[in-house]
């Protein structure tokens, strides 16, 4: 057991204490500890990611990082969304993750093999941006999505003004 003087009355008592038992006097905590550190490391962070946020250097990666609120209007996108959402469904077509996409019924045929093994937040991004890219491209009004098993046509998952849900 560590022992330290009292500042007060010079008895020694333990490090643990909260005051002198001779003398009453509160002892003063000189370290915020491990937890308070980490405390104050965590706040610096949210500081300086308010601080540095801004519009410049941005990349069309970074446009639609955060999902939109889906609604039941058609969006306005800009024409550099657009570009980042036609991109990022030929990506997907491309690496054989969309199996087939109806945009004017806002339906999109997905491998279920790699469905399957997608985090929920990667899937939840997925389907906002697939909602988005079909609302755009379509006569239907609306920002929603289903997404299906491509070898089964069972929906597996699906985002709308009800928010997002993923089925087993």
């Amino acid at each position: 057991m560590a022992l330290i003087k009292c500042k007060e009355c010079g008895n020694e008592i333990s490090k643990k204490a909260k005051e002198c038992p001779s003398c009453g006097a509160p002892l003063k905590r000189g370290n915020i500890g491990c937890g308070g550190a980490i405390l104050i490391i965590i706040i610096l962070f949210i500081i300086i990611g308010i601080f540095s946020s801004g519009e410049k250097g941005k990349t069309p990666e970074t446009i639609i990082k955060k999902p939109t609120p889906v609604t039941e209007k058609k969006p306005k996108l800009t024409e550099e969304q657009k570009r980042y959402l036609e991109k990022y469904v030929q990506e997907n077509i491309d690496s054989e993750f969309i199996r087939k996409l109806d945009a004017e019924y806002h339906e999109v045929f997905v491998n279920p093999t790699i469905w399957n093994v997608v985090e929920y937040d990667i899937k939840k991004h997925f389907t906002t941006n697939m909602a988005l890219y079909c609302s755009y491209k379509s006569s239907l009004t609306g920002e929603w999505v289903e997404i299906k098993d491509a070898y089964s046509g069972k929906t597996i998952g699906k985002v709308g003004a009800f928010g997002f849900k993923v089925y087993e």
